[in-house]
């Protein structure tokens, strides 16, 4: 009897040591956190999202699904494993018919997000692949009503509309051939400032772009753009943008296109991947929403293809 005390002892202190090395990771929480960009009841009190695109939206407050091109992410600025996860952006993210006002309320702990509630400081990203109008607002916790994360201050606040920026996605210049695989791809970022806000004081981070990164990836179809996985790192920018370019060995891909892609750091982490270009190593260049064109005095337009050199 005594030694079976003994082994009932020893499998409670190993469970115990598990449970504290392993602490539980919850995939939503109760009470949520919530974010938004206005307040209720004072819906006066609010700074909208300033896109362009009202087409595709009915009613005077429709979700993201029934509009085109919008895609949105939320994650703890300092943490992006706690993140909307399969929560998507038509079940927090709002549109106004004909009046391009856009504004989110989110709800942390709903079903589908990952890890749990976000404390601290969040950071909501939200981009138009139609228009390339992008948003990135951080803020840091606060309740205020019934928001942790209250946003409707952003600039004074008050009945506005934010300005957006331009996507930071990649857009190709060009691309020259050395060789049969070989070709450097030439590309610029523009400048996303004037979309990005920060309300945070107290929450340890700036919520500011660090820098902005460009990726690339193998692939007969999209890749996934909520996660790095299968993406390689090809270069680093200002977090203001500019020109690039990087190297790339054709053979590696195939059949396959080459996918760009550009992910904005924060708090040195990069949780969303911009829309991306294609470049087609065949060796014609495309872009998924325009091809390039150039003049060609004796044959006339024609998809532009890589310059020898």
């Amino acid at each position: 009897m005594r030694k079976l005390t003994n082994i009932l002892f020893v499998l409670m202190v190993v469970a115990l040591a598990a449970a504290v090395a392993t602490p539980e990771v919850l995939a939503g929480c109760s009470p949520s956190t919530r974010a938004s960009n206005v307040q209720r009841p004072n819906f006066d009190d609010a700074r909208y999202l300033g896109f362009s695109n009202a087409s595709g939206c009915s009613g005077p407050d429709y979700g993201g699904a029934g509009c085109t091109g919008f895609v949105g992410h939320w994650w703890k600025t300092d943490n992006p494993a706690v993140n909307n996860g399969s929560y998507g952006a038509d079940e927090w993210l709002h549109g106004q018919y004909g009046a391009n006002f856009w504004f989110f309320q989110i709800a942390t702990g709903a079903a589908g997000t990952s890890a749990g509630c976000v404390t601290g400081c969040i950071t909501v990203q939200v981009e138009d692949t139609a228009t390339d109008e992008f948003f990135l607002w951080t803020g840091d916790e606060g309740i205020r009503f019934s928001n942790n994360f209250d946003f409707s201050d952003v600039d004074g606040g008050g009945f506005t509309t934010a300005a957006a920026g331009p996507s930071p996605r990649p857009r190709i210049s060009g691309v020259a051939r050395d060789g049969a695989n070989q070709v450097t791809v030439n590309f610029d970022v523009l400048d996303p400032s004037p979309g990005v806000r920060s309300e945070t004081t107290d929450c340890g981070v700036t919520g500011a772009i660090d820098n902005i990164n460009v990726y690339s990836q193998c692939s007969e179809g999209q890749p996934a753009l909520d996660n790095l996985g299968g993406w390689t790192l090809q270069s680093t920018l200002a977090a203001t943008g500019g020109a690039g370019s990087f190297n790339f060995d054709c053979a590696a891909c195939g059949t396959a296109d080459l996918w760009v892609s550009s992910g904005v750091v924060v708090s040195g982490n990069v949780q969303f991947l911009t829309n991306p270009a294609i470049v087609e190593c065949d060796p014609n260049l495309a872009d998924p929403k325009r091809k390039f064109k150039q003049i060609d005095r004796d044959q006339g337009p024609g998809t532009m293809k890589p310059k020898k050199m």
